[in-house]
């Protein structure tokens, strides 16, 4: 509850994306994301770059209330954002991009995994994907 990140200058998350996808170092697998949360309640993100994850480069799921902006996320594995239910959340001013290497390669994915989960007042406006 109440988790904050903020970068300053060039606040960069970042992983070794070509090592992932090399299966003679790696068992293959897209569960592996730089930024991983989950059941949080009050989350912001801003101004923060993630990139070259070997999977998400945020994999969000059960958010309640949460202001993402400011985010670069590029040249991850799956995705550059998915979004596993979410209630009053607002992704602005980012962009999602080149992303590359596991279907659905995606910008960003708002993709449930039950059909008990919702979006609820969780629009994503104003973002780049490529």
């Amino acid at each position: 509850q109440n988790i904050s990140l903020f970068g300053e200058g060039n606040a960069t998350l970042a992983m070794w994306r070509s090592d992932y996808a090399n299966r003679s170092m790696y068992t293959h697998s897209e569960g592996r994301a730089a930024l991983m949360l989950h059941g949080v309640h009050d989350l912001r993100i801003d101004n923060i770059q993630v990139s070259h994850s070997g999977g998400d480069g945020l994999d969000l799921a059960d958010i309640y209330t949460a202001h993402i902006a400011n985010v670069r996320s590029v040249g991850n594995y799956r995705q550059g954002m998915s979004i596993i239910e979410a209630f009053n959340t607002l992704v602005e001013h980012s962009e999602f991009s080149f992303t590359a290497g596991t279907a659905p390669e995606s910008g960003v994915d708002l993709e449930n995994d039950r059909p008990t989960q919702r979006y609820v007042h969780a629009p994503v406006l104003n973002v780049c994907c490529r």
